[in-house]
């Protein structure tokens, strides 16, 4: 079994044998999180599917925290053209940095789904206490001061540059939508994302604490002074 602890060091040696061993000649691509159809991991799939399901969803922090990933179909065009052109060098394949948030994504999944859900925004300390693993149980995200919160904000302008072409968040969201109806994926069998019974307990200790935090603020007085 795989150690996820070594997983970034080892991929990184793996880059250093290939680069010692062509040379100029070597050609890396760095992909972040792949999404679209046959996606064998369900995490960019996860989203999709649970908002199409509506209700109340659960999602990290804010609308503002970033979101990077690589269409499949994209990275593989590009894997293509670069060995096609022998364009040797390193490449980030991903998004362009900053470009995409998680209220993009929700707002892309809402539209290619039809449906009306209402997002509750949790914040990093209430999953971090609940054991809400990032990238596993809430693909996508990578709280701030993680030392993985970089695959969120990778440079990916050398890629583009050298053709790296990237379609549209919809056009994304909608093909992975497709696919998983048509595949018969259901939220609560998916390999990643919060199963349907823990999301809603975890809404419910949620809308508890904030219930008690906001009635354990000191009231304002209405009335006139005396």
């Amino acid at each position: 079994m795989l150690n996820y602890e070594y997983y970034g060091a080892l991929k990184a040696l793996c880059e250093k044998v290939v680069v010692s061993t062509y040379r100029h000649r070597a050609t890396i691509l760095r992909p972040g999180l792949i999404a679209g159809p046959d996606d064998p991991t369900d995490r960019f799939t996860y989203w999709p599917l649970r908002v199409d399901a509506a209700g109340e969803v659960l999602a990290p922090v804010s609308p503002q925290e970033p979101v990077q990933y690589i269409d499949a179909r994209d990275l593989a065009a590009f894997a293509v053209r670069t060995v096609e052109a022998s364009d040797g060098g390193t490449y980030n394949c991903v998004t362009p940095r900053d470009s995409l948030h998680f209220g993009d994504l929700l707002a892309a999944c809402s539209r290619a789904a039809h449906s009306r859900p209402t997002f509750s925004f949790v914040e990093a300390e209430f999953l971090r206490e609940h054991h809400v693993d990032p990238w596993s149980d809430m693909p996508l995200w990578i709280p701030q001061g993680d030392p993985h919160r970089g695959i969120t904000s990778a440079d990916s302008a050398r890629a583009l540059v050298h053709g790296l072409t990237i379609r549209s968040l919809p056009e994304t969201v909608r093909d992975t939508l497709e696919w998983a109806r048509g595949a018969g994926k259901r939220a609560d069998t998916l390999q990643a994302g919060l199963t349907p019974e823990r999301e809603r307990q975890l809404l419910n200790e949620y809308r508890a604490r904030v219930a008690l935090r906001r009635a354990s603020r000191p009231s304002t007085p209405t009335g006139r002074s005396p």
